[in-house]
């Protein structure tokens, strides 16, 4: 039997918050394990919360070199805030050799008492190995850094930017996040995706959760696509306005101001993957 993947951030990893306020990852609001359930299929989850999309061809990258019966892989695109930074305290100045999978902890990954899924392999990543030289951590701007736009100021009539003293996070925001460097490495993500997936023959999915996820309209940058079926065909929460006059990003319908409750996941997984992994090919 071949194996699907989905690939995404805590929405594909069951993330909650108990009553302490403390977040507990693989439970039961998971798209990628009802999937498996109602289809009786094998499926690899590869999640993590706050996960960002610079993470993903990283992630395929190691699925693949593990697996070598994968049929499809459905990614879920995440917020264009969210960044990568990275630490080495080895001797090395310049690193000439990392393994893909590193940071990668599973395939069978879950929380203390937790009843693992036969047919769900689930892998995540660690911010660092103890007594390693290398770390890794997904973050992200907060609210404070959208309020103002506090960037550099251009000079008309020179070449350079000019000296300014700002936090590291509105640099990043004002100077990459929202500018043509952010698109370039996302398109250049999807293409990585791609190419990996046009060696082993494998079918691929974008999508996004809701609108708030932005997915730019031409992600051509490097080249087309060869096998990419479908791409953001409809974001989830659209299609659930569309096909079942349902807002899901209203209180009914969440656990929290990010995260869904588990019928929502439920239909993501009986319906809408359907609906992509159905689709004609569009591009």
């Amino acid at each position: 039997m071949n194996k699907t993947v989905f690939i995404g951030d805590s929405h594909a990893c069951g993330y909650t918050v108990d009553t302490n306020r403390i977040p507990t990852y693989w439970s039961q609001n998971n798209y990628a394990e009802i999937y498996a359930e109602l289809f009786d299929t094998e499926v690899i989850v590869y999640g993590l919360p706050g996960g960002c999309n610079r993470k993903y061809p990283t992630w395929v990258k190691t699925i693949l070199d593990y697996y070598d019966d994968i049929d499809t892989i459905f990614l879920q695109s995440t917020y264009w805030n969210r960044y990568l930074t990275a630490i080495n305290t080895s001797q090395e100045q310049f690193i000439n050799d990392f393994k893909p999978n590193y940071f990668s902890l599973g395939p069978n990954v879950g929380v203390a008492g937790d009843n693992i899924k036969k047919n769900v392999d689930r892998w995540i990543d660690v911010k660092v190995k103890p007594g390693e030289d290398y770390g890794e951590l997904n973050q992200s701007q907060n609210k404070e850094h959208y309020v103002n736009r506090k960037s550099l100021t251009w000079d008309p009539y020179g070449i350079d930017f000019s000296p300014v003293e700002e936090k590291y996070y509105y640099t990043k925001l004002w100077h990459e996040l929202f500018t043509h460097l952010q698109y370039r490495d996302y398109c250049q993500d999807l293409f990585t995706i791609d190419r990996l997936c046009e060696q082993r023959n494998i079918k691929w999915h974008l999508w996004s959760m809701n609108n708030r996820v932005f997915v730019p309209t031409n992600p051509y940058y490097y080249g087309e696509f060869t096998n990419c079926q479908t791409y953001n065909l409809v974001d989830f929460r659209q299609w659930m306005l569309q096909n079942k006059n349902i807002d899901i990003d209203t209180d009914k319908y969440r656990s929290d101001q990010e995260h869904y409750i588990y019928s929502i996941h439920q239909t993501i997984a009986k319906e809408y993957i359907p609906y992509l992994k159905n689709a004609k090919i569009c591009l």
